[in-house]
């Protein structure tokens, strides 16, 4: 299992392609910050695009993750014709929702998490407290995610 710290969604991308190809790839958390065009997509199939916030963490802010579309073709089994139709809805619309077949194909790897300003400072301090690490908000994010999302198997942070 991996928690991803994600804007854009590539590595998280990478992930599943590594997944596919037979890596020992589990779940995948996908961590990002209020700029959570990631995180709804996951959680509710909300592919809607909203006002870009400034956060602590400029590097996922953004609120179009452009590698969710290779997400939406690999998790639709290659269905281009799809994909090509929520891309264009979601151009003409600036919103769509997933197919419920689609989201659970997208909920059967992927797991998010949002997390604010506040949660990303909070972890830092916490962090550096306990350890002596400063992280930076992006790695924050991350362990913030890596804390709080549920999960069945042991978790562990390298660093």
């Amino acid at each position: 299992h991996f928690v991803v710290p994600t804007g854009a969604f590539g590595n998280a991308a990478g992930g599943l392609l590594a997944k596919r190809l037979g890596g020992a790839v589990g779940r995948i958390v996908c961590a990002t910050n209020s700029n959570d065009v990631v995180h709804r997509t996951i959680s509710r199939g909300d592919m809607s695009m909203r006002a870009n916030q400034q956060t602590v963490s400029p590097a996922m802010d953004i609120q179009f993750a452009y590698n969710v579309e290779r997400l939406l073709y690999f998790c639709s089994g290659g269905d281009a014709t799809a994909v090509a139709a929520l891309m264009a809805t979601l151009e003409a619309d600036r919103a769509v929702a997933l197919p419920p077949p689609l989201l659970h194909a997208v909920q059967d790897t992927f797991v998010s998490c949002a997390v604010s300003d506040a949660q990303t400072l909070q972890t830092m301090r916490e962090v550096w407290a306990a350890d002596g690490y400063a992280l930076d908000p992006h790695s924050a994010i991350g362990v913030h995610a890596l804390r709080t999302t549920p999960r069945t198997e042991p978790t562990l942070w390298i660093r």
